[in-house]
């Protein structure tokens, strides 16, 4: 579900601008997950590049900026984080390349 909010659109550019960038060894594979489960989910799919994953809660839209990590599905993936460091972000990561992909 992609989020036309054009406030939510630039919050996210504003995080990607502002925030901590990392850089992350994302697979082509795990990026299809993350975009699978945010869908499954019904949550926010920000634009056709960037995702929001929250913290405290499975998925967030990046309306909610309280621990919101931003992933980029780029080529050149990195992650953006507001309020969260490496070792969170790389949690996250984790928990993604964990879960099944849906069909």
């Amino acid at each position: 579900m992609y989020d036309t909010n054009r406030g939510g659109i630039n919050e996210l550019a504003r995080l990607h601008r502002e925030a901590p960038q990392f850089p992350v060894p994302l697979t082509k594979q795990a990026r299809t997950q993350v975009a699978a489960l945010l869908m499954r989910h019904g949550e926010a799919v920000v634009g056709s590049t960037l995702l929001a994953v929250a913290k405290d809660r499975c998925f967030s839209t990046p309306q909610n900026c309280t621990g919101v990590y931003i992933l980029g599905l780029s080529d050149d993936v990195c992650a953006a984080a507001s309020t969260a460091d490496q070792a969170g972000i790389e949690e996250a990561i984790r928990w993604a390349e964990a879960e099944p992909v849906w069909s």
